[in-house]
């Protein structure tokens, strides 16, 4: 099933495997903490696929450059 953050520059495509009971998010691009943290919302939130114990973020396609760079700036008494 493809699925993507309304107004995000990058795709998060989610599959669940039915044989191994697991859910896989694969990414591409430029990941934010937004983007993953609206993926892991969508996914707890949706009602049309099953809720699995098992999941892999597959990110060979993925750049966390930007995760970097707002990691650090980040202030020291924010916490995530």
């Amino acid at each position: 099933m493809a699925w993507q953050i309304p107004g995000a520059s990058m795709p998060i495509t989610r599959d669940f495997d039915p044989s191994k009971k697991v859910t896989i998010f694969k990414c591409e691009g430029d990941l934010t903490f937004a983007e993953i943290a609206g993926s892991i919302k969508g996914f707890y939130g949706e009602i049309d696929h099953p809720i699995t114990k098992k999941i892999v973020w597959d990110l060979r396609n993925a750049s966390i450059w930007s995760l970097t760079k707002e990691w650090m700036n980040l202030e020291s008494n924010e916490t995530l």
